[in-house]
């Protein structure tokens, strides 16, 4: 978690982890971080930005409720664990009817495991095969430009 009191901590994992190896640093809830403050956090991990505010979703393209659910341990399907609406259920396959291209109903989508399914942020081909992970595809980094996104901000 990206607080002050955790910056020297989290220099010393990223300097002992082998090269190889991403360390997400994941923005602190409700913490407004200065661009001084957020370029710390990027030393580490290049793609901090994207955690660092929330994301304007409410009537964006996203994926959940198509080719992404999430299910409850009673099998309950909703397109998205922040969106209580149900599709249906996964034991008895009601849910699939209801998979459809959507829109975000939300004004703002604040975690990973929902803006990365927003198709304006183009999160899948930074992601590939560690979308829920969070593990970039071009790791490690083999230029300066992922560095400097600024979370559309």
């Amino acid at each position: 978690m990206g607080q002050p009191e955790h910056l020297d901590a989290a220099r010393q994992l990223r300097a002992d982890l082998p090269a190889d190896i991403y360390l997400w640093v994941n923005a602190a809830e409700g913490r407004a971080y200065t661009d001084a403050e957020a370029a710390h956090w990027a030393e580490i991990d290049p793609l901090f930005a994207y955690s660092r505010v929330p994301h304007p979703s409410r009537g964006l393209p996203c994926r959940t409720g198509e080719t992404v659910v999430s299910v409850d341990g009673e099998g309950t399907v909703r397109r998205c664990h922040f969106v209580p609406t149900v599709l249906g259920n996964l034991y008895d396959g009601s849910f699939g009817v209801a998979l459809r291209p959507r829109l975000c109903p939300l004004d703002v989508c604040d975690c990973h495991i929902g803006y990365v399914h927003l198709e304006p942020l183009g999160l899948y081909s930074t992601f590939t095969d560690g979308i829920l992970e969070r593990i970039p595809i071009a790791w490690p980094r083999q230029s300066a430009g992922a560095a400097g996104h600024d979370g559309g901000r």
